[in-house]
């Protein structure tokens, strides 16, 4: 229906030369009918994807090369995804005033060895594994298959062909990896891996690190170090810009990004002087490269950028975190592999709603949900429907989450857990308002060369510009699928409530640490026998079989009796442990995993009386040792039983911050660790750092 003014005067001027009055009646009810229809929503209409990225087309169009003309290997492509949107802080990013003025990640042996990626274009690979392994370190050592992600990724570039992070981001949230390199041990003259291969953790968490707006406006990488690990990113590479002796790099001009690599450090201070070409001021980003150890002339491997390099930070950068059990979860429903692809949102609104309609193939339980965010600050709103029909809406409410995320990226958000049976159709309903950005949607479709291989079907995705009219985004959009995953949990679970125990103990369940508070009550345990093991400091330790029924919580009371010597050998939470009270110990490496099949409890405090102990000698209070190299002459716990006060001037400062980085491996070995446990995970890691910091 062609619905417009002059259309109608065109009619008017054909039928002129019959009946007038007929005429005019014809116009009139032709009016009313545009007028009509134009009122009513035009889903299809109203909602848009966004321009793909103009980078990406023009690299397209020249067929791209992935080897520099000095021959090293690179492999950075852009994505369809400007990455220019990702500006901005969120509220969620930690607001420092003010940085150390130099860090190195490898001081704090939070950095795997240096790879080499060999002839193969393949960096993307090398920087994606840079960061999650820096991520996992210290206390989980990993080594990931670069080999599997170039091979499995799925899209249309062949394994040497280049690739970015979103890439690296749909192979691992799909739940395809990461995978171990002795599974898959690499070889860049190979396309071909094993299949079948299961990946060793669950991915749930991709921060897109929004740019830089200036050359000096480097505290949201700066942070994301500290926080996280290793942030990988790209930047161009040229080789009559490299200082080899100095290991320096600063490219002056405008260029577009051909290789990625880690940061894993700064100096504010790195002299300009050092550059073959001087940038305008002091300062420059420590990188881990991966072209071997030789590179640059003998620099193990890594090198310095300047802050003031046109490239490096304001191209792609994310951090790849929150690595969980492959435990956590019983079941991930999904329609799209290669995940983030392009955007859509509504005309003239930074608000858009999408749902997927999935079938449950179990009883079972939804318990998260997974998505993009692509500005900072964008809220959510989750919605979960059971029983539904021909509309994401149409069945019945049984769980809501909502919120604000600070940083862009792929997110995880956890909610009451709601039951699902088997066979019955259940959705996902998301709304996201992006603020000041109108395509804040990410969408999966097919794009030749890049995701040709994506397909979908009528009845899974859909798409609305209110959330109460409904178009199905594959008649939008051939072959399209909005972005979101669903993970349910088993139903089969009970319960374990653990009390009457001396306050402090460490609990571990089937031989994996869950915490150490008491009295509580772990949940969602997997039915049948389990081992539960207490262990205290001076006590000898407790082991009871209990048996775990579906809908049932089973009770353990243990008594704990003191140690006959102080000597006697006793199980703790980290690793080897030697002090003056402590001869010998086993060592114990906790995880994060809980359980085989299920996710990771939830812990849950119960007023339950404590059976009071009567040891025959107790310290008054715990031994602190002092760090080492550092007069700590003030030891005293906190009132809250935290200690604060790592560098003995009286009061909590950075500087007690500092000395946590630096000395965490060492308080984990020989301080008594609950005392230093300021996030309550059961250990000292790089969770306590930030909470230290939070505590200032």
């Amino acid at each position: 229906m062609y619905c417009y003014l002059t259309r109608e005067l065109s009619i008017v001027k054909i039928f002129s030369r019959l009946n007038y009055p007929l005429i005019l009646i014809i116009t009139l009810i032709l009016i009313l009918f545009c007028l009509i229809t134009s009122a009513l929503p035009q889903e299809n209409q109203s909602v848009v994807e966004a321009p793909i990225n103009p980078a990406f087309l023009e690299y397209n169009s020249i067929n791209g090369n992935n080897i520099a003309d000095e021959g090293v290997p690179l492999g950075y492509i852009p994505s369809p995804v400007n990455s220019s949107i990702f500006k901005g802080v969120g509220t969620e990013q930690m607001e420092t005033e003010s940085f150390p003025s130099s860090y190195d990640l490898r001081d704090y042996n939070q950095v795997t060895p240096v790879k080499d990626q060999g002839n193969c274009g393949d960096c993307w690979a090398f920087g994606t594994y840079g960061s999650l392994e820096s991520y996992l370190k210290p206390g989980e050592i990993t080594d990931f298959s670069e080999n599997n992600l170039k091979n499995l990724n799925g899209f249309d570039y062949g394994p040497c062909k280049g690739g970015n992070i979103l890439m690296s981001t749909a192979y691992l949230t799909r739940y395809d990896g990461p995978v171990l390199e002795s599974s898959d041990p690499y070889n860049p003259s190979s396309g071909s891996s094993p299949s079948g291969l299961s990946p060793v953790k669950h991915i749930q968490e991709v921060l897109f690190i929004p740019e830089k707006e200036s050359a000096l406006d480097n505290s949201g990488i700066k942070q994301a170090i500290m926080t996280y690990g290793g942030v990988t990113g790209s930047f161009y590479y040229n080789e009559a810009f490299i200082n080899s002796l100095q290991a320096a790099y600063y490219y002056p001009y405008q260029a577009k990004a051909n290789h990625e690599i880690t940061i894993v450090g700064w100096n504010d201070n790195f002299s300009k002087n050092n550059f073959t070409y001087g940038p305008s001021g002091n300062g420059a980003y420590l990188c881990k490269n991966s072209w071997g150890t030789t590179w640059p002339d003998g620099n193990q491997g890594y090198f310095w950028v300047s802050y003031y390099d046109t490239v490096l930070g304001f191209d792609e950068l994310g951090v790849f975190e929150n690595a969980e059990s492959v435990d956590n979860y019983a079941r991930v429903y999904q329609y799209d592999p290669l995940g983030f692809v392009g955007s859509i949102g509504t005309i003239g609104s930074d608000s858009i709603w999408m749902a997927n309609i999935f079938q449950s193939k179990a009883d079972e339980k939804i318990s998260a949900t997974g998505f993009y965010t692509l500005v900072p600050d964008t809220q959510y709103l989750v919605q979960i429907y059971s029983g539904v029909t021909s509309t994401p809406t149409s069945g019945t409410l049984i769980a809501t989450s909502s919120g604000t995320i600070g940083v862009p990226g792929y997110h995880t958000v956890t909610f009451t857990p709601a039951s699902l049976s088997k066979d019955q159709k259940f959705s996902v309903v998301l709304r996201l308002i992006s603020p000041g950005y109108n395509y804040g949607g990410a969408v999966e479709f097919p794009i030749s060369g890049y995701s040709s291989g994506v397909t979908s079907s009528s009845g899974q995705s859909y798409v609305s510009s209110n959330g109460d009219l409904w178009a199905d985004y594959s008649n939008i959009r051939t072959n399209g699928n909005v972005c979101i995953k669903a993970f349910t949990i088993s139903q089969d679970t009970g319960s374990i409530s653990i009390s009457s125990i001396p306050s402090g103990a460490s609990i571990f369940l089937d031989s994996v640490y869950t915490g150490y508070i008491t009295p509580f009550t772990l949940t969602r345990i997997s039915m049948g026998s389990h081992i539960v093991r207490l262990t205290k400091t001076l006590y000898n330790d407790y082991t009871a079989n209990i048996n775990v029924n579906p809908g049932e919580t089973s009770t353990l009371s243990a008594i704990m009796t003191l140690k006959p010597s102080t000597t006697t050998p006793f199980i703790t939470s980290t690793s080897t442990v030697t002090t003056p009270i402590i001869t010998q110990t086993t060592s114990f490496t906790p995880t994060e995993t809980v359980f085989t099949t299920l996710p990771t409890p939830t812990i849950e405090v119960t007023p339950t009386t404590t059976t009071t102990m009567t040891p025959e000698t107790t310290p008054t209070s715990p031994i602190i040792l002092p760090l080492p190299d550092v007069t700590n002459s003030s030891r005293s716990i906190d009132s809250d039983s935290l200690y604060r006060d790592l560098n003995g001037n009286g009061i909590h400062d950075f500087g007690d911050v500092v000395l946590y980085f630096r000395f965490i491996d060492w308080i984990s070995l020989n301080e008594p660790v609950w005392y230093f446990d300021y996030n309550k995970n059961g250990r000292a890691d790089y969770g306590d750092v930030v909470a230290l910091f939070y505590m200032l």
